[in-house]
């Protein structure tokens, strides 16, 4: 065997690097530290959690995408050098978004309607909307927490219409007007799904 030849290679595993790729478009709201979540098919339930740590300075000009690395601490060598994952990178939080139900909200063209409900009977209103997550829609203007708005029944209902205001999913016996649900803020993060990136793992030296 001729001197310098390479026998094998040692990996140090426990902490991991995962690169990925984001939208040009969100490099003004990414800097290091941000939370990564990434979950992997070999592991059911499962997320990974860890933080970006370098974001590469160019944008690669035929994907228009953003190279960034993330780091996470693999006490139990779950991740190997090689696995593909599916990662989610938080970008922006907000503390006091005012969140609504996607069935509470109906879209005529470019507009936004929502059925608030006071004393009672329906009232009609065009609002804002901002991200859509998980099934809730966030209301940038238009609505205040804590009113009661129509979720059930939205295409049915009619401006000065009397309606029976009650949780959604209490079970309560069925009516013919229909039921509505009270929304308060809430915490509402944004995390965008990006393309699976390839965790590799560091050298030991």
């Amino acid at each position: 065997m001729a001197p310098g030849t390479r026998i094998t290679s040692l990996d140090d595993l426990s902490r991991v690097r995962l690169d990925f790729a984001v939208p040009e478009n969100l490099l003004g709201r990414l800097k290091p530290g941000q939370t990564v979540n990434a979950t992997s098919a070999a592991y059911k339930g499962r997320t990974f959690k860890g933080s970006v740590a370098t974001i590469d300075p160019r944008v690669d000009q035929t994907t228009r995408t953003a190279r960034l690395t993330a780091e996470f601490d693999n006490p139990d060598e779950a991740l190997k050098p090689g696995m593909f994952l599916s990662v989610a990178l938080e970008v922006s939080t907000k503390d006091d978004a005012v969140v609504v139900p996607e069935e509470a909200i109906v879209s005529e063209g470019l507009r936004h309607i929502i059925y608030p409900v006071k004393d009672n009977k329906v009232e009609r209103r065009v609002i804002t909307i901002g991200q859509r997550q998980g099934g809730k829609v966030e209301v940038v203007d238009g609505l205040k927490p804590g009113e009661t708005i129509v979720v059930l029944g939205v295409q049915r209902v009619r401006p000065g219409a009397e309606v029976i205001a009650r949780p959604v999913g209490s079970g309560a016996p069925a009516a013919p007007v229909p039921a509505a649900n009270r929304e308060q803020p809430s915490r509402s993060s944004l995390n965008v799904p990006q393309a699976i990136g390839s965790a590799q793992a560091a050298e030991r030296k």
